[in-house]
């Protein structure tokens, strides 16, 4: 009976302290993410898109094509500056948040692809300069970049696809990715909210190129990285919400001669994403037959995030699609008497 009551109390005593040590560690989260919000606040601006709010942030000049980069899924655009801020020494580049990535608001309700287009044309029509813009999505940002394209040909002039998502393997393998996901989407919020994630965000950040960003863009990383995104699991809305015809490949020659650059990985994928790994190429192989005016780039001492670790090698290739745009509109300009 001793034993039990001695048990008893070492258990509840347990129970107390794990309770003391979740509620010290919520208390640390609020006061982290109060000071961040003040230290750190949008470098960009908030544009309205119907419902919502987006940050974007547009730098470089104002002339020619305007450069848009897509993030990859769940990933706030303060990692994609170190890359703006080279495109910008020859173009006007624009970056955005997503809903409840990076400095934007969260939406209230799973966003479909569809939304997701829908964001990126009110973004747009507000932000880029005239004329036809070129889009640079990653990785997921690829199923956006390749829908808007088909719904608004005439205002894309060019594509830059760096080791972007195809429709076809993407969707195909969804439901084995997430089934590798397990709990992680449930237990992050759960671990963020005790301040545990921004313990381990240096850690979680190893990926990147870290000295190509500033000390700036660090700060802004770890502080975005280490709050809470409501946006971070975007991609499990797509997978749900998008039918059957909007899943398979695109097909071949879609998009005439429009130009392009496809960037695939050298380095293979590790983690959940390692079961799109066989298919891959073939995939990349796909992106670059939509138009007979790309051509395909492998970036091989590079893995999945191509433009975080290799900016100088994106930024080039982008400035290549940036004057053949150029060069075609100067070319369908009228001759003036």
């Amino acid at each position: 009976m001793k034993t039990a009551t001695l048990l008893g109390r070492l258990a509840l005593g347990l129970l107390g302290l794990l309770l003391a040590a979740n509620l010290a560690g919520f208390a640390y989260e609020r006061l982290a993410e109060a000071r961040d919000a003040k230290l750190y606040p949008p470098p960009g601006r908030l544009v309205d898109v119907g419902p919502r709010r987006l940050h974007v942030l547009c730098t470089g000049p104002q002339a020619g094509p305007t450069v848009m980069i897509i993030s990859g899924g769940g990933t706030p655009s303060v990692v994609d500056y170190p890359l703006q801020d080279r495109i910008a020494r020859f173009a006007r580049v624009c970056t955005y948040d997503r809903p409840g990535l990076g400095w934007s608001p969260a939406a209230g309700a799973p966003v479909s692809l569809d939304d997701d287009v829908a964001d990126l044309h009110a973004v747009l029509a507000q932000v880029a300069a005239p004329g036809p813009v070129v889009l640079e999505p990653e990785s997921f940002g690829g199923l956006i970049a390749l829908a808007y394209t088909r719904r608004f040909p005439s205002e894309v002039g060019g594509l830059v696809l760096v080791d972007a998502t195809e429709p076809g393997l993407w969707f195909e393998h969804a439901d084995a990715a997430k089934k590798a996901l397990g709990v992680t989407p449930a237990l992050v919020p759960i671990l963020t909210s005790v301040g545990v994630v921004r313990l381990i965000v240096p850690s979680q950040l190893q990926s990147l190129n870290w000295n190509a960003y500033s000390p700036r863009e660090q700060a802004e990383l770890m502080a975005i990285f280490s709050r809470q995104n409501p946006g971070r699991n975007e991609s499990l809305d797509v997978m749900a919400s998008t039918p059957a015809t909007e899943r398979r490949s695109l097909p071949e020659a879609a998009f005439g001669d429009l130009p392009m650059v496809v960037i695939q990985h050298g380095k293979p994928f590790t983690g959940p994403n390692a079961v799109s790994e066989p298919g891959w190429a073939a995939s990349q192989a796909r992106l670059a037959r939509l138009s007979s005016a790309s051509r395909l780039v492998v970036a091989h001492d590079n893995g999945h995030e191509i433009a975080e670790q290799n900016p100088d090698l994106v930024a080039a290739l982008t400035r290549q699609v940036v004057d053949q745009v150029t060069a075609s509109l100067s070319s369908t300009r009228p001759t003036l008497p």
